[in-house]
């Protein structure tokens, strides 16, 4: 049946033909009734006229409509002869592509294959075109079990141009003899038309990242009947595919099933276990490795017992050697720098109360404070040692490293990423998402680079010969990675899919190539590198562990000396470490914990007080998703793809959720609209810069959200009337200042907000929407403010982290408000977050008696760690 643009099928009004296969017409059609676009597959005409096949097709289509799986497309429903259906905006994915797109396609797909296969549930007929990705890069499986489903003798088994491309291939009934599925893609099992259960769809899912990874197929016949035979006799020939994916595709494609991996969910296990990046285990540079070579002399012991005194850059036996020395309990670590020469260490750090940069020689205990740093971040070196670059109050400063006044360079907007000195005198530094420079002595600085709008460019380091530079590059996923370019040839070059920042260590006597140190997924690797023809020339391996000071920055948490000695950060005060929610009352004592510990990135609390939203990753992961916690049931679910969403706020009756989340294809944060229980998220607002929400109003006219332009810092604004089609973005505080974390009051006359203009961050209140006035509510440093549901009471973070105090303030409503003094409730001991980006620590309850917060899971120390001739652990020296 074909349905004309304007004709209706019950509440289905068509619109436009989609496409047309084996398994019926697909139309976009508009649900009248829920306002909404779907997708209709309308059954082809012999198998509609069917009774016993509609029968079945009835009872397969409810155990579909059953799935609830973010990358599985959702069934809604049968409409006489069509099955309406979640409808997908996107395109199929094509190879050949880097390893690291391929897999984020293939690993979402398998999440989907494992999620249906535990439901008992086996797709069947798994191949490109039956996978979408989305604009936002989330992956949708199409059509999933319909092959069984449908089983239609008349589609045929023509072999068409294409017969790998072929219509679904169906002969015969459900009955053994059966063949279901695409010629190229399906198991051995699948064309001898025997039985299949899950392992049928493992095949067909290593056939589709064979695919992705190459852009050949598989298997390729002159027509169907020589795919198949293909299929059957010929075995993969997996040359084409990187190394460490040889051993995951091997399992996959297995011809007896028996042999083959039984679980879709092993798939990542193997690939780590044969990951180039990856060695097998006894030669992985795991942690008690090190402590173990540092055991193996009575020196080594002797020195980590006395941590870094007389610690000697460069142990005389040559051997791997591993120190770990425990900073100070209070010690919060933003950033760490080692010397050229590797003999002292900048680190930006909260210490107590005070915020800036720390010297540590190796050979002392003592960490000495530098003067006129407050609010210091991402130090660098001079080549010569005698000068530290660092970024602050929106400058690039330099200080002598023996102390004294500050020299401001230029501006720095509070988007620098990283900065890198060369003997010239050139210092290179990312702001405003490019890369820069300007000269030692000071001036304007330029761009160096340039690129597309939504790229960013950051992290910047020189090699050795002071004219090429590597940096991170995100943005698009064709954009991803580290790149190299030179001072006279900014253009850039790839060089590695990982986002991350790097460090490089030049040949030397002892080693024929460089090594590029970089993350990936929180692990620090080391990469054999040829410095002349800037180029991997070797196997990737693993360093170390947790290296990283954020689940969703670039930043390496590790430092290189020119000699090579290696300084890094382990567990403390990283924000990957685990959070657990707990309930606390007015003095900070536990009522209860929430949920169990994870990796918390931020918490909102429902209006009805039923549930809590927060930004969670898992695996080490880079990325977070929004997940939720049942706080009567106790269950928790996820509301997004783990893609960088965080910063939920809820709508005044609990329904909906409104989140700041990076897609894949946009550098930017931008505002994202979820229904609870819904399968889709809505793209709500973009404009080509970061942007977060803080609140809702009461009434629902207002969202506000955190917007940084580069040129103005940060700024609040808010959408009036955020669900409407007119809704309009009116900028509520525009300074030359840092706003953000807006709050409106429960009568909707007043919001409060942190601000910098002081010099440093403190709590403000304004009246809303017209903005006229302002009271300043804390006195010591204050974010996070939170109205009392009364309004008689405004809460607030008092202090830098990790050591905070909550605070409440007495509020007098009425025609001359007045706020009275602030009043410690308790102390707050865990890390905040840049306020920009509105991740909040806590959020308290109605009537202000409790607070839901996140707390550190474990009272754990951070750990700097120091390696000596790491190169020779994995292998490297002499290559």
């Amino acid at each position: 049946m074909t349905l004309a643009a304007g004709s209706k099928l019950g509440p289905y009004e068509s619109l436009a033909p989609i496409g047309a296969g084996g398994m019926g017409e697909v139309y976009r059609a508009r649900d009248t009734k829920l306002k909404r676009d779907v997708a209709l597959k309308v059954l082809p005409e012999p198998f509609a006229h069917d009774r016993e096949r509609m029968a079945r097709f009835q009872r397969e289509a409810e155990v579909l409509a059953s799935l609830n799986h973010p990358n599985i497309a959702a069934v809604y429903g049968l409409e006489d002869r069509a099955l309406v259906m979640e409808l997908v905006e996107g395109e199929s994915p094509k190879g050949p592509m880097p390893f690291e797109e391929a897999w984020k396609v293939a690993s979402q797909i398998a999440d989907a294959l494992e999620y249906a296969h535990d439901k008992g549930v086996v797709h069947r007929d798994l191949k490109p075109a039956n996978v979408k990705v989305t604009p936002e890069g989330v992956v949708k499986l199409l059509d999933f079990g319909l092959a069984k489903a449908f089983n239609d003798p008349v589609a045929g088994a023509s072999a068409g141009d294409d017969p790998s491309n072929s219509p679904t291939i169906t002969l015969g009934a459900t009955v053994p003899g059966t063949i279901l599925g695409t010629a190229a893609y399906m198991a051995p099992e699948q064309a001898k038309g025997q039985r299949i259960d899950s392992r049928a769809d493992i095949w067909s899912w290593g056939v589709v990242l064979y695919e992705l990874l190459t852009g050949k197929r598989l298997f390729r016949g002159k027509d169907a009947a020589d795919t198949l035979a293909q299929v059957l006799t010929r075995q993969p020939d997996l040359e084409g595919v990187p190394a460490h994916t040889r051993r995951m595709l091997q399992e996959c494609l297995q011809k007896e099933p028996k042999s083959r991996l039984r679980h879709i969910g092993d798939a990542k296990r193997l690939l780590d276990a044969g990951w180039v990046g990856g060695p097998p285990i006894p030669q992985r540079m795991a942690l008690h490795h090190w402590v173990a070579w540092a055991a193996s002399g009575v020196l080594a012991i002797a020195l980590v017992a006395l941590g870094f005194v007389h610690f000697r850059p460069a142990p005389p036996s040559g051997q791997p050697m591993h120190l770990s020395v425990a900073l100070p309990e209070d010690a919060s670590v933003r950033a760490l720098a080692l010397s050229p020469d590797g003999r002292n260490l900048a680190i930006a750090a909260v210490v107590g109360s005070q915020y800036h940069l720390w010297l540590r020689g190796i050979n002392s205990t003592e960490l000495r404070p530098l003067p006129a740093t407050d609010l210091a971040r991402l130090p660098f070196w001079s080549p010569d040692g005698r000068f530290i670059g660092f970024f602050a109050d929106g400058k690039l400063k330099t200080i002598p490293a023996t102390g004294g006044p500050p020299t401001v360079l230029c501006d720095a907007p509070s988007l620098f990423s990283g900065g890198t000195w060369n003997r010239d005198g050139v210092i290179l530094f990312g702001s405003q998402s490019r890369i820069y420079r300007v000269v030692q002595t000071g001036g304007a600085c330029a761009p160096v680079t340039s690129a597309e709008t939504g790229v960013v460019q950051e992290f910047p380091e020189f090699l050795p010969d002071g004219r090429r530079f590597f940096y991170v590059q995100a943005g698009a996923a064709s954009a991803l990675g580290v790149y190299v370019a030179s001072l006279d040839d900014p253009k850039g070059r790839r060089v590695l899919a990982d986002v991350s920042s790097v460090a490089y260590m030049p040949p030397s006597a002892g080693n024929k190539l460089g090594y590029l140190l970089f993350l990936r997924e929180n692990t620090l690797m080391a990469l054999p590198f040829e410095d002349a023809a800037l180029q991997p020339a070797g196997d990737v391996a693993a360093i170390a562990g947790q290296a990283s000071f954020s689940n969703t920055q670039p930043q390496m948490a590790a430092s290189l000396a020119v000699n090579g000695v290696l300084a890094y950060l382990t567990n403390g005060e990283t924000s990957s470490a685990r959070k657990q929610l707990t309930w606390v009352d007015r003095q900070g004592k536990e009522i209860e914990k929430v949920g169990t510990a994870s990796v918390i990135d931020g918490l909102s609390l429902s209006p009805d007080e039923k549930t809590v939203a927060y930004a969670r990753s898992t695996n080490g992961s880079a990325f977070s998703a929004l997940w939720m916690h049942d706080l009567i049931r106790g269950s928790d679910s996820r509301v997004t793809p783990a893609e960088q969403s965080f910063g939920a706020v809820w709508s005044p009756q609990a329904n909906r959720i409104i989140f700041g989340g990076v897609r894949q294809g946009n550098a930017f944060t931008d505002l994202y609209l979820k229904d609870i229980g819904g399968s889709q998220e809505e793209l709500l607002f973009r404009n080509g810069n970061d942007k977060t929400p803080s609140d809702w109003s009461r009434d629902g006219r207002y969202l506000v959200y955190t917007e940084i332009d580069p040129r103005t810092h940060a700024d609040i604004w808010y959408l009036q009337d955020p669900l409407s089609k007119e809704r309009k973005a009116i900028r509520f505080q525009g300074t030359p200042f840092n706003e953000s974390q807006g709050q409106i009051s429960h009568d909707g006359h007043l919001i409060a907000y942190t601000s910098d203009e002081s010099g440093q961050y403190e709590v403000y209140v304004r009246p809303f929407p017209t903005g006229d006035g302002k009271w300043t509510v804390s006195s010591k440093g204050g974010n996070e403010p939170h109205w009392s549901r009364d309004g008689k009471e405004l809460f607030y973070l008092e202090g830098l982290t990790p050591r905070q105090r909550m605070m409440a303030v007495a509020v007098t409503p009425g025609a001359r408000q007045t706020f009275g003094s602030p009043q410690r409730l308790f102390d707050y001991r865990i890390n905040g977050w840049v306020p920009a980006f509105n991740r909040f620590l806590y959020s308290p309850s109605a009537d202000g008696r409790r607070f839901l917060a996140t707390e550190f899971a474990a009272d754990v120390r951070p750990t700097l760690d120091v390696l000596f001739n790491w190169q020779k652990a994995i292998g490297g020296e002499g290559k």
